[in-house]
């Protein structure tokens, strides 16, 4: 019983680092366009929910997280545990709205925000607390993805004041995403070779074998074998 709950923190430790490698640069990237692509979009109208858009996307990234957590949890039939994030989840977010709502709305996102990393970090609490893995190893399998995505968001918002007002906003957008896709892939390389390295490694262990050949040259080409 030992071995397959050891078993089972390892694999979502790998699920969870794989996710995040993913996900959190294509939520990030979403922020540092979501004005933009809200406006083109829809129109100017609907140009303040442009920040909006881009609070939610950094807020959400947690969610991640939380949800593989929880399948870790159930399947070692740890419901109560389950139970017990989704409660503490219900109220952080009450206490959270409470205190946010008389502020207005302008503040709702910052108060998502708020709610989503407090209780991400309850669920890798839970995780650490039920598996008994070392608390560094969880930290050490999420931190690159995001660190690398907030400098790759730092980035795109410094060309963005950087780049002409009169520019077409599909153009604007072409060229931040291309600049942060770039960005993340040479921090990628040059900076959090390992994890990069490890992606593609797990990634070859699950996806379909016809993908394997490509995936093998990629490594050849980035050097990561």
């Amino acid at each position: 019983r030992l071995n397959d709950k050891l078993a089972c923190a390892e694999a979502t430790l790998r699920i969870m680092r794989m996710s995040c490698f993913v996900i959190v640069p294509i939520f990030f990237g979403t922020a540092a366009v979501g004005a933009e692509f809200i406006e083109l979009v829809f129109g100017e109208k609907w140009a303040a929910s442009g920040t909006l858009m881009s609070l939610l996307a950094i807020g959400s990234t947690p969610l991640v997280v939380r949800l593989q957590v929880n399948a870790a949890l159930t399947s070692q039939k740890k419901s109560s545990w389950v139970m017990f994030s989704t409660i503490t989840t219900l109220l952080i977010t009450l206490t959270v709205g409470y205190f946010a709502i008389p502020y207005g709305l302008q503040y709702a996102p910052f108060a998502y925000i708020a709610v989503m990393y407090v209780t991400g970090l309850v669920s890798l609490l839970v995780f650490y607390r039920v598996f008994g893995c070392r608390f560094l190893s969880i930290i050490n399998a999420l931190w690159p993805s995001y660190l690398a995505s907030a400098i790759m968001l730092a980035i795109c918002y410094v060309l963005k004041q950087e780049l002409p007002a009169t520019l077409p906003s599909t153009i604007q957008i072409l060229l931040v995403c291309a600049t942060g896709g770039i960005v993340y892939l040479l921090l990628g390389l040059l900076v959090f070779r390992k994890e990069t390295k490890n992606f593609l490694q797990e990634g070859l262990s699950v996806a379909p074998a016809k993908f394997s050949p490509l995936l093998l040259r990629l490594q050849g080409w980035l050097r990561l074998n």
